[in-house]
């Protein structure tokens, strides 16, 4: 049995009792079974009656961006939660794709995307900073202020680390040498 088979009858297993309680319930619990099954189902991006439905697949739609990485990066997703050999999809907007999936799949997919986007553009973001210090480090294209330091504070185990990061970017990189096109004559 795969993990996303166990988490979707553990899903449906809870909203199957949250349900039976939200109907005959009394007063307080059935109110508190509703809004429990609207938080799970909202959590999840899906609809009580889908998930209850295991078979049924619908067409959703994905808000992936028009970056070519996100794509991929949602392709990649997408097939870790289910097999796309013989899947079949369109594109309505250059920003967004469609594809048929059960509830569970769609939720799983969503969830899986939302995190990779965010932790792709996280890491993205410090890899550029990184590379930036790298650059300018490899090339010496410091300010004055910057060669005059920046103080006598105490350097953190983060400070530590981003510093490291850099070094190794700076020595991978080709040794390649701006040179002068004018030279002043004296």
């Amino acid at each position: 049995m795969t993990e996303n088979s166990e988490q979707f009858e553990s899903l449906k297993k809870k909203l199957q009792k949250l349900q039976a309680l939200a109907e005959r319930g009394y007063r307080g619990e059935a109110e508190n079974a509703r809004r429990a099954i609207e938080r799970i189902c909202e959590q999840y991006g899906v609809k009580l009656e889908d998930v209850l439905d295991i078979e049924t697949k619908h067409r959703y739609t994905f808000e992936i961006g028009r970056s070519k990485d996100m794509m991929s990066l949602f392709v990649r997703c997408l097939s870790s939660i289910c097999d796309i050999s013989d899947m079949t999809y369109c594109k309505p907007s250059r920003s967004s794709i469609r594809v048929e999936l059960t509830a569970l799949q769609y939720a799983d997919v969503l969830s899986l995307f939302n995190w990779h986007k965010a932790n792709y553009e996280r890491e993205l973001t410090e890899f550029r900073r990184s590379f930036m210090g790298a650059y300018i480090g490899k090339h010496d294209l410091y300010t004055d202020r910057e060669r005059k330091g920046g103080g006598d504070r105490e350097l953190t185990q983060e400070d530590i680390e981003r510093i490291r990061r850099v070094w190794k970017m700076q020595e991978a990189m080709s040794d390649n040498t701006y040179h002068k096109q004018l030279e002043a004559s004296l």
